[in-house]
């Protein structure tokens, strides 16, 4: 049983090619192992029969070169603690370049990397009298064949790696799409057919897993269509590859045209985002907050109970709703970007500089932590809904024995699938995650702004747009209407 590889039998006209199958985040290589099987060779469960002239040396070509790319994904795995790239293996192996043979029966090796692929007339095995035909490796692998070299230029541009991950994904979305409907996806049949049965696939029919870990239970039914904002990201994507096509690869295709296809296709099926008011994103208020940097008078016991790692997430969560940083920007921060008892610093994602006041909780969070506050985003969001489930419940007591009105601990989100609204009803700590700290601030800011003015607010955010600052300042979910309109006109009751 081999860990990373699979065999798969690729079928053509005369023959099956038996590949090897490897994948990491959505990414896939199919490495030819050059052995050609005849259908009539190849048993109903999927393996080479032994009437296979060639059985014995052929299995042991595919073994070999299965056991060598097992042999480079082990050891990588071994140092690095995960699965290598789909780009780095490829690499490693290199591409493998032969020339076909003049002997008949004999297999014709391939290089292992799509792109490269070039294969001429060859002859079938035991069947020198049938010529295969003459392939284009562009028709082989329709639409996708620049792909390889798409996502190579986007590495040598993007800052972070798992961006990746997001164009991989379109790639997997469109594989897809191509499986349901026995079709080969190629640069020819991109007219407005085509866009319409993507998007209402992608919002009414795609299945997926949030979690790839829940794929290994059985019991766990994936999700179903993606939400209209998603599927939107999507088309851009595809968009901004097709225009590599064109620019770089001299792809005859309409640019203008498949814009205007997408165009009439999402507004067919609906497909457009939430307004802004109907957008709801969590906040935490100052007094939520105050609880939880006071948690050790309110709950010992429960804070009693937590690890140290678990703790110190819940410092950096703190930090980020006392002084507003961004995520990327929390784990960059150390002791030369305190000044004068501000945090200033740059901000990574655009260069914007942000001076914003050192908290006294915030500087000995720092202190205790030793100024290092470096964090894996998943592992912190994960453990911040486990915390919080307890502490909203434990806040819930606390404020309702202030206050005469019931705290609102079950919130509801609306996304959109085509034209129809989903409506996600949860514990409010299920909607809790690193952004929250961020968005908290800007919005506990933004209710003083009269104070403050906004010009100080975005300063502090490192905003230089104030339509960026105003996105991040959210309508609490719990805020109840008060009694007065806008300018404050009400009609006095007469006495």
């Amino acid at each position: 049983m081999y860990r990373y590889t699979k065999i798969h039998f690729t079928k053509r006209p005369e023959y099956y090619d038996v590949t090897l199958y490897y994948s990491k985040d959505g990414a896939k290589m199919r490495s030819s192992t050059g052995v050609r099987v005849l259908h009539k060779h190849l048993t109903s469960k999927g393996t080479i029969s032994v009437t296979h002239p060639t059985f014995e040396e052929d299995l042991r070509t595919i073994q070999n070169q299965q056991e060598n790319i097992e042999d480079i994904v082990s050891g990588y795995f071994d140092e690095h603690g995960e699965k290598p790239s789909v780009n780095w293996l490829e690499q490693r192996l290199g591409k493998a370049k032969s020339k076909a043979t003049d002997k008949p029966g004999e297999a014709v090796p391939v290089v292992s990397k799509v792109s490269a692929v070039e294969i001429r007339s060859v002859i079938v095995p035991d069947n020198p009298n049938v010529v295969a035909p003459v392939r284009d490796p562009q028709k082989d692998t329709g639409a996708f064949y620049f792909w390889p070299d798409f996502l190579a230029e986007k590495r040598q541009v993007i800052r972070n790696e798992n961006s990746i991950k997001r164009y991989n994904n379109l790639r997997v979305m469109l594989e897809a799409f191509e499986g349901k409907n026995n079709m080969k996806i190629s640069f020819d049949i991109f007219n407005q057919e085509f866009f319409n049965g993507f998007l209402s696939y992608m919002v009414n029919e795609y299945e997926f897993y949030r979690n790839k870990y829940l794929r290994r239970n059985a019991d766990h039914k994936p999700e179903v269509g993606i939400a209209n904002e998603t599927a939107i990201k999507r088309m851009k994507d595809f968009v901004e590859y097709l225009k590599y096509c064109v620019v770089e690869r001299d792809v005859n295709i309409n640019l203008e045209k498949i814009k205007k296809y997408i165009k009439f296709a999402k507004h067919k099926h609906s497909i457009r985002p939430l307004s802004k008011t109907q957008r709801w994103e969590l906040t935490l208020t100052t007094d939520e907050i105050q609880f939880v940097v006071n948690l050790d008078q309110h709950a010992p016991d429960f804070l009693s109970t937590l690890s140290d790692n678990q703790k110190r997430y819940l410092d950096i969560f703190i930090f980020m709703c006392l002084q507003g940083t961004a995520p990327v920007d929390t784990k960059a921060i150390n002791k030369t970007h305190i000044r004068n008892g501000r945090i200033v610093k740059e901000r990574s994602k655009s260069g914007n500089e942000f001076r914003v006041d050192l908290h006294s909780v915030s500087e000995s969070i720092l202190i205790r932590n030793s100024y290092n506050l470096d964090f894996s985003d998943p592992t912190l969001n994960a453990e911040l809904k486990r915390i919080f489930t307890t502490i909203f419940e434990l806040y819930r007591l606390f404020y309702e024995s202030q206050n005469d009105d019931a705290y609102e601990i079950v919130c509801t989100q609306k996304y959109k699938k085509s034209g129809r609204e989903i409506f996600k009803i949860q514990h409010k700590a299920l909607f809790i995650e690193l952004m929250t700290g961020r968005r908290s601030f800007l919005t506990n800011l933004g209710e003083k702004a009269d104070e403050l003015g906004i010009k100080q607010i975005m300063d502090k955010a490192g905003h230089t747009v104030i339509g960026t600052t105003l996105g991040y300042i959210h309508t609490r979910q719990n805020n109840k209407k008060g009694g007065w309109d806008l300018f404050g006109i009400r009609k006095i009751k007469a006495d």
